[in-house]
C-alpha cells in the first residue's frame, strides 16, 4: 500500500476511534478522572539545552546499579505524539512494572494507564476495592496495597517528600533548599539545577518504597537504594551524552553542586523519617474549626471576647490541619465600621502577648486569642483569609475496575503532583458587653429644708455622659466641701445609682457607713422606695441598721444596708442598659440621719459617710462583675477612720468646685461631708488618791476601812471634802471643784511592817465636756509592793498591769497601771448601745448650776478605782506613792486636752504638780537600817564606770575591795536597841582606775544611832575626815564628800582625776595607717593632755624615737601648739634630736626626738601659756622621709610597713616614780610593681631593653599620657621597676576603718591601690604596646623573680588589605556597599554586603578597590590587578580607567592594546613612581585608632553584557599585585602574596552583579465567536486564554442560505505578559489582519488602522507591567461576506513597541515589530468558516474532546497529506 494512503487510513482509523469514544457511554466509577487516560514509558536520559542528560545510582549497567529513570510522556500510544506540557510524574517504586521489567517490555514501551485517584482521600477506597478483588492476593494488588499501608514503611514518608516536592516553574528554589536544610549559596563551580533536585526526589522516594518496603521488587537486592550513609559523590552518577560516558558528581570536582546534592538526599530521607514519626508527614489542609462557635451565615461566627486591663481579648479562633508550609493564612481585623486595626498581638486568653505568627497556632487545640485596644471600640471583627495551596497526588495505575474491586495489571504505580491554591474566607466578629453599675451620693435637706432654701448651693451631680464614649464611667460633677450642721440636726441624703453598662440590671444591695456622730433618724421608713429617671416610683429597699458599736453578719457598725425587695408582688425592676440614644437609667433613694456629734472645743470635727454598691444583679437575677468595680474593693472605711477621706486618692483636696467630678474610689462607691465647728468649752478631769483601809491580810473586813461606819459603806475618813468654785469675773469656763483636805488626811498614816493597805484613786469630772479617764498609773515607792487578788469578788480584781522602772536613784520600783474607766473596758466590757452599762464609766460634765451630790445624779460626776499594796519595808521609813491620770479622752474615746494638766507626766521627786495627780504616804513603825555606799566619781561629778581598788576597815576589821562606778560597802546596818553602837569606816584607795590618778587621802567615818524621842522609831546621825597621805587635813578640802541620803543610806563620793593621755598617728591623730610615695614628706602628729592638776606634776616630756628607715627632717620643721596657740621654743618648752649613728647598721633607730615642757628638777617650770591652759591638749607635728642609702635606694621595703611610737614620760605628786604612757603605732608604708617586657620569636620569650613606661594615677591620664606619676624603662632582663609607690591611701578616708576607741585603722599587708601603667616608648624596630596595663599595688606587688605582669610587643609588620565594592551604576552613585572598618580584640574587619547588585544589560558599573595598611610600617600599593570576567566588557576609552592609568593583559601576561584578548587589567596609579608630590600615595601605619586607618581608592569601569541566559551573577576579582615600602623597596607582607590569589588573603576581593533581563511575551487567542442572523446575536464565549496547547481553532458553520445576510464577527484577546525581571511597558501593540477579515473602527475605538490590513493600539502605553504581571487588549475582526470566503483565517498580534525604564535594556528573546515568527512576542489565532445545512453555529471544545480530535485530524492531514 502507498505510504500515503496508510498515513491518511491510519490518521482517520484514530480520529473515528476517538470521536467513537468520546460518543459512546462509559463505566461510572469513583476513577472518574482518569476518563482522558496517560501514556507513559520510561527514558534513560532526556534532551537539555543539546545535552543528553540522565541519572543513574551506581553503574546502571550492572545489577548493583540503575536508571533514575526519566518518565515519557504521550498523548496516545504513538512514540512520536509526545506531550507539550508534561506532567510532574514519580515512579513509586523502583524495578517494577510488567511492560518495562519483564522480558516482553521494555524502556521503550508505551503504557496507558487508565486508572487515576486521589491518593489521599481515596487511599481507603482503593485498599477496600483492591482487597475485594478476585485478584486481591496478586502480586499487583499486594504491591499497591504495601504502598499505600498508612502504618507501613513507606506510605507517610512518600507523601510527605510529595507534598514538599520541588516542582520546577512554581516552587521558589532557594526556599525549597531552605526549608530541607540546604545552603544555597554557591560558593565554588555550579550549584544544583532542577533536573538534579527530580533525580534526587525519586532516590528518596525509592530509599522507602524499595529499601524500606522491599517487597515484589525484582531484585532481591535493594540496598543500592539506600546511600543515607553514603557521600553523594560515590553513587550518584550523571551523563550528559546519554550514557557513552558518565560519572560521578563529585569525580570531576567537589564543588558547591556536589554538596547541596548530598544534603538535599539525606535531608529529605531523614525529614521524612521524622515527619513521619510524629505524625507529621501525612497532610491536612488548613481550615477554621468553628465547633462551639455561633453562625452568623455562611462563614460568619460570633467569638468571644472579654476585657484584660486596657486591652480587649478576642477568640478562641482554632485552625485544623497541618499543611503550614502549603499554607498562605492572612488575618485583617478591623473595628465595627472596617477600619483596619494594625497594632493587634496575639495573645493567651489572659492577655499575656505571644511572640508568635499565625501558622504557629494552626493544630493547636487552644487556638489563638487576639489582643486589640479598647479605643477601637467594643465590636471587633476578624477576616481570616486561608489560601491553601496543598500538593494533589493523583494514583495512576493500570488495570481494570468496576464498582467494588479493582484488579491491576501489574505495571508501574505512578505519582502525579499539582498545586492548585483554594481560598477560604471566615468572618468573625466579637462584640464585648459589660454590667456596669454607678452610684453617686449627695445632701438635698438639712431639718427638711433644701439646701437652697439655705442659701447653700446644690449638691446635686450635673452628669457628662461624652466621657463614657471613651472610658467606662460618665463625669459627674458636684461640689464635695462639707455642709455646716450642729448637733441633733436631721440631714437628708439621696443616692442615685446610673447603668452605664450594656447589661440590664440593678442593685441588689447598697450599704452607707455612717461615722461615729451620725446615725439613722429614726423617721425612716422600714421600706424605701426609689424614684427612677420618669419620676415614678421603681424599686423598694428594706432598711438593716447597723449595730452603732460592732460589726453584725448583716451590717458593719454604725451603718445603714439597703437590701432590694426581689418577690413575686415586687420584682425587682431593672435599669436599662446605657445607649448613646437614649442616654443613662438611674434611680434615687433618700433617707435621713441624725447628727450626734457634741462640738469640739477648739477643732472643726467634719462626719463623713461613704455609700457603695455591695451587691448587683441582671435582669434575669443572676449574680454579674462590674467592669470597673467590684463590692470585694469597696471603701475600706469603718464609723472611725473616715474623716479625711476623699475618695480617690487623685482628687484633688480643695472639695468647694462645683464643676469638679470628685471620684470615689471605684464608680460605684461615693462620699458626703458634714461640718461641725467648735464650741468653747473646757475639759478638765482631777484626781485624788486616799487611803481606803489597812488590813492585816489580803481580806478587807468590815472594821479595817477608816471611814465612819467603819465599812465599805461609810464615809472616807482621808476622802477630801469638795466645794465648786468660780472665778472673780464668773466667767464659766473658770470654774473648778475644790479638795477640801482636813489637816491630818495628808499626813503619813502610821502602819507596820507586813500591813495590807487598800488606797482608793478618785477622778472627778471638773470640766463641761464629758469625757473618761482611760488610764491611770500609781508609783510605788520602794518598801511597798503590789497585790495582785486572788478574790474575784472584789471590784479591783484584775484590773491593774505591774510593770517595773527604774528611779532617779537607780532604784527599781513597781508601777502599776489600769484602763479599767477607758471607753469600752470594765463595766462597758461587752455592752451595747442602749444597754445599762453602755457608758458606765463615762464622767459627766460638771453641772455648775447644780448643788454638789454624791448621790446619782452625781456633782461632779466621778469614778473609783482601788489597788491593794502590801508594807514591806522593815525600817522606820515614811512610804509615798504617787498616783496620776495617764491618759484621757472625750466621750468618744479621743484624745482631748485637759485645761490644766498634761496626763502622764509625774515627776516623782518633785510630787503632784497638776490637778491630775495625787499622793498618799504611810509611815512604817520599826528599826531603822541604812547602807554604806561608795561611789567613785570623775572630775565633773559623773560615776566613774572604771574598776578601782579600796581598803576598807569596818570596825577594826580590814578588807580590799573593788569598785566599779559604785559599791556598797555595808549593808542592811540594823539600828534598834540591840544595835546602839558606833560603827566607823576608815577608806583608802590602793588602786586608781585605768587612765586616772589615785586619790590621796584616808576617809575615816562615824556613825552615831540612837531612838527617837517620840518613840516612834530610831535615827542616825553621821561625821567624817579626810587626810591626805602627808598628813593634812583635807576634808570638806580634796574630791570626798560623806553625806546622809533622804532615802536613809550614807554616801561616799570619791573624786579621781585622769591621767594624761598621748596619742599618735600619721598626718592626724586618729589617722593610724597611710600610703606614701617615695619621696613624699610623712607628717606625724602627737596629742597628749596637760594635766587639770599641773602644779602636782615635777616633770612633762614627750619622746619619740624615729625608726632607721625614716630620715628625721629637722627640728625648724617641728610645730607645737594648743588650740591655734603655737608655743614658743625656749619659753614653753625645750626640744632636741640626737641622732644615732649606729641605727641602719642595728637596724634600731635614726635618733631620738625629745620636747621637754616641765622639769622641776631641772629648773624648767610649766610656762604660763601651759599653765593657763591646764585641761587642754598640746598637739605636736613634726615630719619624716624615706631614708635613702649611698646609692639613692630607698631602705624601706616594698610592702613593709614602718612604724613610729610616742611616748609621755611625767612624775606627779602622786609618786616620785616617772612615769611612761606609751602612744599608739601609727606606720608608714610604699610598694612597687615590677612588669616584664618581652617579645617573641619562634614560640620563645625574650628579654626586651629600652622600652619605657609611664604609671598613672587614673586611666584617662595613662591613656592620655598626662599627670604622669613616675617613668620606668626595662633593663637588659626586660624588668620595668616602679619603686616607692603609695597603695591603700589614708586609713581616715573610710568609716569602715574606723575603731572602737576612735581610731582609723586598716591592715597593710591586704591593702592594694590601682594603677594604670602605659608604655611611653617602644625600643626601635617594635610596635609601641597600645594597652592600658591596669595593676595592683600591694605588699607583694614587688616581685623581680616572677613579676606579676607581663607585656608583650610586637615587631613592625607591613600589612596591606584590600577591598572591593560598587560606587556607580550608571550615573546613579552607589553608597550602600563602601565597608565599614571594625577594629575589635586586634583584628581588623570589614563589613559590607556581598549581596550580588541587580545591573542590567549595558549598565556601566564602576567599582572602588580601596587599599587599607592594617600594618605598622608605611608602604605603597605599587599595582593593582582585576580580572575581566565573562559579560563584563573593560571599556578603555572610559575616562575612569584613563584617569586610573589601567593596562590590558593577555591570558600570557603580555600587554595588549586589543580589548578582546584582554583577560587582566592592572594600575600602577598608586605607586610611588606615580606621585605628583612626595608621599601622596604613601599608606601610613595604622596607629591602633580604627578612624585614622589610612586607605587610597582607585576605581574601574566595566559595561554589563547579555549573558544570553536567565538571572546571571557576574562576578570579578581584584588583588594587589605588588607592593613595596615607604622608600619604594620590595617589602614582605605579613599574610599576604601579591599577585597569587590564595584563598583567605586579605589582599584581595571580589564584587558580584546580578544581570536581571527584561522579557514581554504575547499570547493570542479567540475570546469569542459572535453570530448575528435574522436581527439576532448569538455570542459563544470560548473560555481560551492563549495557553491551550494546541490552541483550538474555532470554527463557525454558516447556512448556504444566510451566507450574504449572516453577520460573523471574532473577538481576539491579545495578552501582554512581563516573563522578565524588569517593569516594562507595551506602548504598542500591532495586529496584522488576514485577507477575508476586516477591521470595524466602531467595534475597536482604542485601535487604530494604519492601512494595509494592518492595525495598532497604544492601550497599554501607560500601563507599568511589574514582573509576572500580565494586561490583556482586545480586538474584534468582521468576516467578509462570501462564498468564496471561507476556509482558515490566521490573524497575528505582535508588540511593536516597547519600553522599560533602564533605557537600552532590550528584550531577551525578541525584537518588537520584526514579524519574526517564534519570537514571544508574536503570535496568531485561529477561525475556520464552513458552509453547513443547518442555521449559523460556533463549535469550539466539542465536549472536551471532539474538536482537538478534529484538530489533530487537520494538523497530521496538513503534515501527512497536504
Amino acid at each position: 500500500m502507498n505510504k500515503k494512503v496508510l498515513k491518511i487510513t491510519l490518521i482517520f482509523s484514530m480520529f473515528f476511534t476517538m470521536t467513537l469514544g468520546l460518543i459512546f457511554g462509559k463505566n461510572v466509577t469513583f476513577a472518574d478522572v482518569a476518563q482522558t487516560p496517560i501514556y507513559i514509558n520510561l527514558g534513560k536520559y532526556k534532551s537539555v539545552d543539546g545535552k543528553q542528560i540522565g541519572y543513574a545510582v551506581g553503574d546502571p549497567t550492572t545489577t548493583n546499579g540503575n536508571y533514575i529513570w526519566e518518565i515519557n510522556q504521550y498523548n496516545s500510544n504513538n512514540v512520536n505524539d509526545t506531550v507539550t506540557n508534561p506532567r510532574n510524574l514519580y515512579c513509586i517504586k523502583a524495578e517494577y512494572g510488567t511492560s518495562w521489567t519483564g522480558t516482553s517490555g521494555g524502556e521503550s514501551t508505551i503504557v496507558k494507564y487508565n486508572l487515576s485517584y486521589d491518593l489521599e482521600k481515596q487511599r481507603e477506597d482503593i485498599l477496600k476495592k483492591l482487597g475485594t478483588s478476585e485478584n486481591s492476593n496478586s502480586s499487583a494488588n499486594s504491591v499497591v496495597k504495601n504502598l499505600l499501608d498508612i502504618n507501613g514503611a513507606a506510605y507517610k514518608q512518600v507523601v510527605w517528600i510529595l507534598d514538599n516536592a520541588y516542582i520546577p516553574g512554581e516552587t521558589n528554589k532557594e526556599e525549597y533548599l531552605e526549608k530541607l536544610g540546604v545552603d544555597s549559596t554557591v560558593t565554588i563551580g555550579d550549584g544544583i539545577n532542577d533536573n538534579d533536585i527530580i533525580a534526587v526526589q525519586k532516590m528518596a522516594i525509592w530509599y522507602f518504597t524499595n529499601y524500606k518496603l522491599n517487597d515484589g521488587a525484582t531484585t532481591t537486592d535493594q540496598s543500592k537504594y539506600n546511600k543515607i550513609n553514603k557521600d553523594v559523590d560515590t553513587w550518584f552518577n550523571i551523563t550528559e551524552d546519554g550514557w557513552k560516558t558518565f560519572h560521578t558528581i563529585g569525580e570531576k570536582v567537589t564543588d558547591s553542586r556536589t554538596t547541596q546534592v548530598d544534603t538535599l538526599y539525606k535531608n529529605l530521607v531523614t525529614y521524612a523519617e521524622k515527619a513521619a514519626s510524629e505524625n507529621n508527614a501525612v497532610t491536612t489542609p488548613v481550615s477554621v474549626n468553628t465547633e462551639g462557635l455561633t453562625k452568623i451565615s455562611d462563614n460568619k461566627y460570633s467569638i468571644g471576647i472579654k476585657q484584660v486591663g486596657d486591652s480587649y481579648i478576642l477568640g478562641p479562633i482554632k485552625l485544623s490541619g497541618n499543611n503550614t508550609s502549603s499554607s498562605e493564612l492572612i488575618l485583617k481585623v478591623t473595628d465595627k465600621d472596617g477600619k483596619e486595626i494594625t497594632d493587634y498581638k496575639f495573645s493567651s486568653s489572659d492577655g499575656t502577648e505571644q511572640n508568635k505568627t499565625i501558622k504557629d497556632y494552626i493544630g493547636n487545640t487552644e487556638g489563638f486569642f487576639i489582643k486589640v485596644d479598647k479605643k477601637y471600640g467594643k465590636t471587633i471583627k476578624a477576616s481570616l483569609n486561608i489560601k491553601n495551596s496543598g500538593t494533589k497526588k493523583t494514583l495512576w495505575l493500570k488495570g481494570t475496575e468496576t464498582s467494588s474491586s479493582i484488579t491491576l495489571d501489574g505495571e508501574q504505580p505512578l505519582v502525579e503532583i499539582t498545586r492548585t491554591p483554594e481560598t477560604i474566607e471566615t468572618e468573625f466578629t466579637a462584640e464585648y458587653t459589660e454590667f456596669d453599675l454607678a452610684l453617686r451620693k449627695y445632701i438635698v435637706e438639712v431639718n427638711g429644708k433644701k439646701l437652697t432654701d439655705l442659701d447653700l448651693p446644690s449638691r446635686n451631680p450635673k452628669v457628662d455622659e461624652s466621657t463614657l464614649k471613651t472610658g467606662t464611667t460618665a463625669t459627674y460633677n458636684h461640689r464635695k466641701k462639707p455642709v455646716e450642721v450642729k448637733e441633733k440636726d436631721v440631714v437628708t441624703y439621696s443616692i442615685t445609682i446610673y447603668n452605664e453598662g450594656d447589661i440590664d440590671g440593678y442593685a441588689s444591695q447598697i450599704i452607707d457607713q455612717l461615722p461615729t456622730g451620725l446615725i439613722a433618724s429614726n423617721s425612716n421608713p422600714a421600706i424605701i422606695k426609689s424614684i427612677g429617671k420618669d419620676g415614678k416610683e421603681k424599686n423598694q429597699y428594706k432598711i438593716t441598721l447597723g449595730v452603732e458599736q460592732v460589726r453584725t453578719a448583716n451590717a458593719p457598725a454604725n451603718s445603714i444596708v439597703f437590701d432590694i425587695v426581689n418577690t413575686e408582688d415586687n420584682p425587682a425592676q431593672s435599669l436599662k442598659a446605657y445607649s448613646e440614644k437614649d442616654g443613662l437609667d438611674y434611680e434615687t433613694l433618700t433617707f435621713k440621719c441624725e447628727v450626734t456629734q457634741v462640738a469640739d472645743t477648739e477643732k472643726e470635727k467634719v462626719l463623713t459617710n461613704v455609700a457603695w454598691i455591695s451587691g448587683a444583679k441582671d435582669s434575669n437575677g443572676n449574680d454579674v462583675t462590674d467592669r470597673d468595680s467590684s463590692p470585694s474593693s469597696s471603701p475600706k472605711v469603718n464609723k472611725d477612720n473616715m474623716e479625711n477621706y476623699k475618695g480617690n486618692n487623685d482628687n484633688k483636696d480643695d472639695l468647694t468646685d462645683k464643676d469638679y467630678f470628685y471620684k470615689g474610689e471605684e464608680d460605684d462607691d461615693d462620699f458626703e461631708k458634714l461640718l461641725i465647728k467648735p464650741v468653747k468649752k473646757v475639759f478638765d478631769l482631777e484626781l485624788v488618791k486616799f487611803i481606803a483601809a489597812v488590813s492585816k491580810d489580803e481580806k478587807i473586813e468590815d472594821g479595817e476601812y477608816l471611814t465612819d461606819t467603819k465599812n465599805a459603806d461609810g464615809i472616807y475618813d482621808r476622802a477630801p471634802k469638795i466645794t465648786i468654785e468660780k472665778d472673780a469675773s464668773n466667767e464659766v469656763n473658770d470654774r473648778k471643784i475644790k479638795c477640801d483636805w482636813s489637816p491630818s488626811n495628808k499626813e503619813a498614816l502610821l502602819v507596820n511592817p507586813g500591813d495590807y493597805v487598800l488606797y482608793t484613786i478618785r477622778v472627778y469630772n471638773a470640766g463641761e465636756v464629758d469625757g473618761y479617764a482611760a488610764s491611770i498609773k500609781d508609783l510605788l515607792p520602794v518598801g511597798l509592793e503590789f497585790v495582785d487578788v486572788k478574790d474575784e469578788s472584789v471590784d479591783y480584781y484584775g484590773i491593774w498591769k505591774l510593770e517595773t522602772m527604774t528611779d532617779e536613784n537607780g532604784e527599781e520600783r513597781e508601777l502599776i497601771s489600769t484602763d479599767y474607766l477607758a471607753k469600752g473596758n470594765g463595766k462597758e466590757l461587752n455592752s451595747k448601745q442602749g444597754d445599762e452599762n453602755y457608758t458606765a464609766n463615762l464622767l459627766r460634765a460638771l453641772k455648775d448650776d447644780q448643788p454638789v451630790s454624791d448621790s446619782n445624779p452625781r456633782n461632779p460626776d466621778y469614778r473609783d478605782v482601788q489597788v491593794l499594796c502590801r508594807v514591806k519595808e522593815q525600817t522606820n521609813k515614811v512610804l509615798v506613792n504617787y498616783a496620776q491620770i495617764a491618759k484621757h479622752t472625750d466621750k468618744d474615746g479621743n484624745d482631748i486636752k485637759d485645761k490644766d494638766s498634761t496626763p502622764d507626766n509625774l515627776v516623782p521627786s518633785k510630787g503632784p504638780q497638776e490637778d491630775d495627780e495625787d499622793l498618799e504616804r504611810v509611815k512604817v513603825k520599826g528599826p531603822d537600817r541604812y547602807d554604806l555606799v561608795l561611789v567613785k566619781e570623775d572630775k565633773n561629778g559623773e560615776q566613774l564606770n572604771s574598776t578601782a581598788e579600796f581598803e576598807v576597815t569596818t570596825n577594826g576589821k580590814t578588807e580590799t575591795k573593788k569598785i566599779t562606778g559604785k559599791l556598797t560597802i555595808a549593808k542592811d546596818v540594823t539600828i534598834d536597841s540591840d544595835h546602839l553602837t558606833e560603827d566607823v569606816y576608815v577608806i583608802k584607795e590602793t588602786k586608781a582606775p585605768d587612765g586616772y590618778c589615785e586619790f590621796d587621802g584616808t576617809i575615816t567615818i562615824t556613825v552615831t544611832k540612837k531612838e527617837n524621842a517620840d518613840g516612834t522609831g530610831y535615827e542616825k546621825t553621821i561625821k567624817y575626815t579626810v587626810v591626805d597621805s602627808k598628813g593634812n587635813d583635807i576634808t570638806n578640802k580634796k574630791d570626798a564628800d560623806v553625806y546622809l541620803n533622804n532615802d536613809g543610806n550614807i554616801y561616799v563620793e570619791v573624786k579621781n582625776y585622769e591621767e594624761p593621755e598621748i596619742h599618735k598617728g600619721v598626718k592626724d591623730v586618729p589617722n593610724q595607717d597611710s600610703g606614701y610615695n617615695v619621696d613624699e614628706v610623712h607628717k606625724w602628729v602627737i596629742e597628749s593632755d596637760i594635766p587639770s592638776n599641773l602644779d602636782d606634776y615635777k616633770l612633762y616630756d614627750i619622746v619619740d624615737d624615729i625608726d632607721y628607715r625614716l630620715k628625721f627632717e629637722g627640728l625648724d620643721k617641728v610645730v607645737v601648739k594648743i588650740g591655734n596657740t603655737t608655743l614658743k621654743e625656749g619659753t614653753d618648752y625645750k626640744i632636741s634630736f640626737v641622732e644615732n649613728t649606729s641605727g641602719v647598721q642595728n637596724k634600731t633607730t635614726s635618733g631620738k626626738l625629745t620636747l621637754t615642757f616641765l622639769d622641776s628638777e631641772n629648773g624648767i617650770d610649766a610656762s604660763t601659756t601651759l599653765k593657763n591652759n591646764q585641761g587642754k591638749k598640746i598637739r605636736v607635728t613634726f615630719n619624716t622621709t624615706f631614708a635613702k642609702d649611698e646609692n639613692g635606694n630607698i631602705l624601706a621595703g616594698m610592702g613593709e610597713q614602718i612604724p613610729n611610737q610616742a611616748k609621755l614620760e611625767y612624775i606627779n605628786t602622786s609618786s616620785d616614780n616617772k612615769v611612761t604612757k606609751e602612744s599608739e603605732k601609727p606606720e608608714v608604708h610604699t610598694g612597687g610593681v615590677v612588669l616584664y617586657k618581652y617579645y617573641e620569636l619562634k614560640d620563645e620569650k625574650h628579654s626586651l631593653e629600652g622600652a619605657k613606661f609611664g604609671i598613672y594615677a587614673t586611666e584617662e591620664d595613662a591613656k592620655n599620657n598626662k599627670n604622669v606619676i613616675m617613668t620606668a624603662t626595662s633593663d637588659k632582663d626586660g624588668l620595668v621597676k616602679f619603686v616607692g609607690l603609695k597603695y591603700g591611701g589614708d586609713a581616715q578616708d573610710s568609716e569602715n576603718n574606723k575603731q572602737t576607741d576612735g581610731t582609723y585603722k586598716y591592715d597593710a599587708d591586704k591593702a592594694s591601690t590601682n594603677y594604670w601603667i602605659a608604655e611611653i616608648e617602644a625600643p626601635e624596630g617594635f610596635e609601641k604596646y597600645n594597652e592600658i596595663i591596669a595593676v595592683t599595688i600591694n605588699k607583694d606587688s614587688y616581685n623581680e623573680k616572677k613579676p606579676i605582669y607581663e607585656v608583650k610587643n610586637n615587631k613592625l609588620n607591613f600589612d596591606l588589605a584590600l577591598r572591593k565594592f560598587i560606587t556607580q551604576v550608571q550615573d546613579t552613585e552607589v553608597t550602600t556597599r563602601v565597608p565599614k572598618v571594625k577594629y575589635e580584640n586586634g583584628q581588623i574587619s570589614y563589613e559590607h554586603t556581598k549581596e550580588p547588585l541587580v545591573v542590567h544589560v549595558n549598565d556601566v558599573v564602576i567599582y572602588t578597590l580601596r587599599i587599607f595598611n592594617e600594618g605598622n610600617i608605611d608602604g605603597y600599593a605599587s599595582e593593582i590587578a582585576d580580572d575581566i570576567p565573562d559579560y563584563l566588557e573593560y571599556l578603555p576609552e572610559n575616562e575612569t580607567n584613563t584617569k586610573y592609568l589601567w593596562k590590558m593583559y593577555d591570558k600570557d601576561g603580555n600587554e595588549t592594546k586589543d580589548a578582546s584578548k584582554a583577560v587582566t587589567v592592572k594600575t600602577a596609579y598608586l605607586s610611588k613612581d606615580n606621585e605628583k608630590t612626595s608621599g601622596e600615595n604613601l599608606l601610613k601605619a595604622f596607629d591602633g585608632n580604627v578612624a585614622n586607618i589610612s586607605y587610597k581608592d582607585v576605581k574601574i569601569a566595566f559595561k554589563v553584557k547579555d549573558p544570553n541566559s536567565n538571572t546571571y551573577i557576574i562576578t570579578n576579582h581584584a588583588q594587589i599585585s605588588d607592593d613595596s615600602d615607604k622608600d619604594g623597596k620590595p617589602i614582605e607582607d605579613i599574610d599576604s602574596k601579591p599577585g597569587e590569589w590564595n584563598e583567605g588573603e586579605d589582599d584581595q576581593d571580589v564584587e558580584h552583579v546580578k544581570v536581571e533581563y527584561f522579557d514581554l511575551a504575547l499570547l493570542k487567542y479567540v475570546t469569542k465567536a459572535i453570530v448575528i442572523e435574522n436581527g439576532q446575536e448569538r455570542i459563544t464565549e470560548t473560555g481560551y486564554n492563549g495557553l491551550e496547547d494546541p490552541e483550538p481553532v474555532v470554527k463557525v458553520e454558516i447556512k448556504k442560505k444566510q451566507l450574504n445576510n449572516v453577520i460573523v464577527k471574532f473577538a481576539y484577546g491579545i495578552k501582554i505578559t512581563n516573563e522578565g525581571d524588569i517593569p516594562g511597558y507595551a506602548k504598542e501593540i500591532t495586529d496584522y489582519v488576514p485577507a477575508g477579515l476586516r477591521f470595524d473602527a466602531a467595534d475597536n475605538p482604542e485601535w487604530k488602522d494604519e492601512g494595509n490590513n494592518v492595525i495598532s493600539t497604544r492601550q497599554l502605553e501607560g500601563k507599568l507591567l511589574q514582573p509576572g504581571e500580565s494586561a490583556v487588549v482586545e480586538v474584534v475582526l468582521t468576516w467578509i461576506n462570501g462564498a468564496d470566503n471561507l476556509g482558515e483565517k490566521t490573524n497575528t498580534a505582535e508588540i511593536s513597541e516597547d519600553y522599560n525604564d533602564h533605557g537600552d535594556v532590550p528584550d531577551r528573546d525578541s525584537t518588537p515589530d520584526n514579524q519574526v515568527p517564534g519570537e514571544d512576542d508574536i503570535d496568531i489565532a485561529k477561525v475556520i468558516l464552513t458552509i453547513s445545512t443547518g442555521i449559523g453555529q460556533t463549535f469550539f471544545g466539542l465536549t472536551i474532546g471532539l474538536l482537538s480530535v478534529v484538530l489533530v485530524g487537520v494538523v497530521l492531514i496538513k503534515k501527512f497529506v497536504l
